[in-house]
């Protein structure tokens, strides 16, 4: 008898979770979303298919995936009953409260009269403002900003560092993304936030903003490696005397980030840490 859908447990290291989710929620489980569960330095990413998908394709697919990207999961599948999974999903998703700063699915019943509010529907890989390094860009963009600045967000992804920058003054966003999902969950997120006049979501990377050299602040939630990559044209995207924002940055990389931005000519920048991920804030010249 059909039990109704299939479980796949994904078992990859902590820092690959983004990569995976983002797999998934563009790829495989748009629609039911995913499941994360910590695990001594590595993390199961749950997701759930129909009995009546293809399933070896789809676990296959995601394996060759992982494997160029040099990382090696463990798989492992099993029957399970149907369940609501509209319920599941936001269950998963409560009101994220940092300092005077609150995160909330637009479901959740809860208000915050007191704090800044920011309304998301949440999407996986997109940033639902769990995650530690959108917390620690997050806290360092609203320390950084002043009211009336211009601010370029670089990854934006459900656009939750823009929104908060408009709402706390900024004259002016840019935010861009390489996933047209993203560029889509943002702009549903800016407008749900009424904000939609000082914040521009675009689709592209940083190569695709016209007015590089006008910016206040510029944030880059990425990885290392696009860091390395972008760093420049992140740079040169603020005024002289700017602030950029770095992060997606594990804390063992951080001597290897330090000696890259000393070749630069940027020393003892600030960092900012929680749990294992660090944040680099640094002033443009």
């Amino acid at each position: 008898m059909s039990a109704g859908f299939i479980r796949v447990d994904v078992t990859v290291p902590a820092a690959s979770e983004e990569l995976v989710t983002g797999f998934l929620a563009r790829d495989i489980a748009a629609e039911r979303g995913v499941e994360i569960d910590d695990l001594d330095g590595n993390v199961i990413i749950r997701f759930y298919l129909h009995d009546n998908d293809p399933v070896q394709p789809v676990i296959e697919s995601l394996s060759d995936f992982l494997k160029q990207m040099g990382v090696s999961p463990t798989v492992d599948c099993c029957s399970v009953a149907e369940t609501d999974w509209v319920k599941k999903y936001q269950s998963e998703f409560g009101p994220v409260v940092l300092d005077d700063v609150v995160i909330r699915p637009e479901w959740s019943d809860e208000r915050f009269p007191d704090k800044l509010e920011i309304i998301i529907e949440p999407r996986m890989a997109f940033g639902t403002g769990r995650h530690e390094t959108t917390q620690l860009c997050l806290k360092s963009l609203l320390r950084e900003l002043k009211r009336g600045d211009a601010v370029l967000d670089v990854g934006t992804g459900s656009g939750i560092l823009a929104i908060a920058a408009a709402k706390r003054g900024a004259s002016r966003v840019v935010a861009v993304d390489i996933d047209i999902a993203a560029v889509e969950n943002a702009r549903e997120n800016v407008a749900k936030n009424g904000v939609a006049e000082v914040v521009k979501v675009e689709f592209g990377s940083i190569d695709s903003v016209r007015d590089c050299g006008s910016y206040n602040v510029v944030t880059g939630n990425l990885i290392k490696e696009s860091i390395f990559e972008l760093f420049d044209r992140l740079v040169g995207c603020a005024k002289p005397g700017g602030m950029v924002i770095l992060s997606g940055i594990l804390a063992e990389q951080t001597l290897e980030v330090n000696l890259f931005l000393a070749s630069k000519g940027y020393r003892a920048p600030r960092i900012s840490s929680k749990n294992e991920w660090v944040c680099f804030t640094l002033r443009t010249t």
